[in-house]
């Protein structure tokens, strides 16, 4: 699926562009053939990791905004169309998500930790009915941005001082 391609890629080739903070990348290789990987990063622990604080409404509005600089920097920039490692492979790809979200969504909803209500099942119906037309507009369509395929807390750090907060993501 070309994760560890795509996430040493991004700290080779985008990371100093990046206008969101990210840790320091010291050494990153794949071995295409076995899929061997290894990513050495910089140690971010000195930060509050938004999966075990727990992070409040404005950590998430600050991890919102940050994604949003991301975006924005990257929109419609020509490199994303020349990066050989950056398109999705696999079950990622635009026209093999919908059957993949298919395939799962009952496993899903099994593990889910709230009440599986009508309200969940009409977004999982509206995810089967326009995921297919979503995935190729996000893409292959142009305008383009780079995307941060993992946003969740395991991959937000958040420090605060007297004058201001500021986010860290790792991953791509």
């Amino acid at each position: 699926m070309g994760f560890y391609e795509r996430e040493i890629g991004f700290y080779r080739e985008f990371a100093a562009d990046c206008p969101v903070r990210t840790p320091r990348c010291y050494f990153g290789e794949v071995e295409m053939d076995s899929g061997a990987s290894l990513l050495l990063l910089e140690d971010l622990t000195w930060m509050r990791n938004l999966n075990s604080a727990g992070g409040g409404v404005g950590e998430a509005e600050l991890v919102i905004r940050e994604l949003g600089r991301l975006h924005a920097a990257w929109w419609g920039d020509p490199r994303l169309d020349q990066t050989a490692w950056l398109p999705m492979k696999g079950v990622l790809t635009p026209d093999r998500r919908p059957l993949v979200f298919t395939q799962n969504w009952e496993s899903f909803l099994g593990k889910l930790s709230i009440p599986v209500t009508e309200e969940v099942l009409s977004v999982g119906e509206l995810c089967a009915r326009y995921l297919s037309a979503v995935s190729i507009s996000m893409y292959t369509q142009s305008p383009r941005t780079l995307i941060h395929h993992d946003v969740q807390g395991t991959t937000s750090w958040s420090r605060e001082t007297a004058n201001a907060r500021s986010h860290s993501s790792t991953g791509s």
